[in-house]
C-alpha cells in the first residue's frame, strides 16, 4: 500500500485531495513503524508471564499436595 502510495505521489497534477490522501497513507505508515516494535515487545511480556503463571499455579497445586499429606 505504502509502495503505491509513493508511485502515485510521483504523478504530475494530483488533486489537494489526492495529496491529502497520500500524506495520511505515509503518515499512517510512519506510525504503523514506530509502533509495531512496541507491540511485538507487548507480546513477548505477555507470553512470559502467562509462562510463570502456569509454573506459579503448578509449584502451587504441588505444595498444596505436599501439606495436605503432612
Amino acid at each position: 500500500m505504502l509502495s503505491g502510495a509513493l508511485k502515485a505521489a510521483c504523478q504530475l497534477e494530483l488533486t489537494k485531495v489526492e495529496v491529502q490522501r497520500l500524506h495520511v497513507v505515509a503518515a499512517l505508515a510512519r506510525i504503523y513503524c514506530d509502533k509495531v516494535p512496541d507491540f511485538l515487545r507487548v507480546r513477548e511480556v505477555e507470553k512470559r508471564l502467562f509462562e510463570l503463571e502456569a509454573k506459579y499455579a503448578g509449584t502451587a497445586r504441588e505444595t498444596a499436595k505436599g501439606n495436605s499429606s503432612a
